[in-house]
């Protein structure tokens, strides 16, 4: 867990927040699922904290990963890869995808790690109790 207290001089915000990584395949159609799923056991986590007036969110690092075999489709997964990060409503999500990066592997196992992605999600306050 993360706690951010920011007090800018009128107001004071506290955030409490959950983080997830994972590290998805770019060339597996069931990478999209992992996504959600990692969110959501972000979000789910992060309700189990307890700070009155907090703000929680969920917050999931992306690594996402392609094999040296897909390696001659990489500008379309990534493409795809950014698609799916759009579709999540509600979040905000970031990613950098360097064209400098995409060339860059693991020597062990000779996987492209070409850049990364956060999706961070706002849990909505119940209604009567705390955020």
């Amino acid at each position: 867990d993360l706690f951010i207290y920011v007090r800018n001089g009128r107001t004071d915000h506290a955030f409490v927040i959950e983080a997830k990584h994972r590290w998805p395949n770019l060339d597996y159609s069931g990478y999209p699922a992992q996504i959600d799923a990692g969110i959501k056991a972000a979000c789910n986590d992060v309700r189990s904290t307890f700070h009155d007036e907090s703000r929680r969110l969920g917050l999931l690092l992306v690594s996402p990963y392609i094999k040296k075999d897909a390696k001659d489709r990489m500008e379309s997964l990534i493409e795809e890869f950014v698609d799916v990060l759009r579709s999540h409503s509600g979040c905000a999500v970031a990613w950098t995808f360097p064209k400098r990066a995409r060339h860059l592997h693991t020597t062990k196992d000779g996987l492209f790690y070409p850049g990364s992605a956060i999706i961070l999600k706002p849990l909505r306050a119940a209604s009567g109790s705390a955020r």
